[in-house]
């Protein structure tokens, strides 16, 4: 990837679900593009390679930032502290849940799936939606999802630490994954 980009073939390396040692070894071979990860108010067991890009000033986009589409019951948007700040606001629970991703460091970079104008507005007005010290206190308290599962074509499950991207690469089935939630 270092070779097609110096030979100007691609524009960047970017890097998609890793882990912290292997953020760290692409970072001290070349420049790192931008980091993709699962990452949300319920899934945070990323936030060392989260952090890591904070203080190194690179781009992070968390996919699954509404919850992953893999779960029946939405541990983001489902979360009583996620509805309350949104009732206060005024909000959509959506808006609030983008807006906390976005108030955590400014190298986040969002790219919320939808397939509708309506939510593609939505989404927008996240950026415009202010939460204050204790809409955000409460945000950090949100339980993360104990169990979400990646249910393959096949009937097979997979747990969450397994993300839909290692299940494919390890399971010999088709795989049906996408990298955000759909609307």
């Amino acid at each position: 990837m270092v070779a097609m980009r110096e030979e100007g073939l691609i524009g960047g390396v970017g890097l998609s679900n890793v882990s912290l040692e292997q953020y760290r070894a692409a970072r001290s071979r070349t420049e790192v593009a931008c980091v993709q990860n699962a990452y949300n108010a319920a899934q945070r067991s990323d936030q060392p390679v989260f952090d890591s890009c904070a203080a190194d000033g690179g781009p992070y986009v968390p996919f699954f930032p509404l919850g992953s589409a893999f779960a029946a019951d939405n541990p983001v948007l489902g979360a009583p502290a996620v509805r309350r700040a949104a009732g206060r606001l005024g909000v959509t629970p959506v808006q609030v849940a983008l807006a906390w991703l976005l108030a955590l460091a400014p190298n986040v970079l969002l790219i919320p799936g939808t397939s509708s104008l309506a939510h593609l507005e939505e989404n927008l007005t996240a950026a415009s939606t202010t939460l204050d010290q204790a809409v955000l206190g409460e945000l950090e308290q949100v339980q993360p999802a104990s169990w979400v599962s990646i249910r393959l074509k096949d009937g097979a499950s997979h747990p969450a630490a397994s993300l839909p991207f290692q299940a494919a690469r390890t399971h010999t089935g088709p795989c049906i994954a996408t990298c955000s939630a759909r609307r």
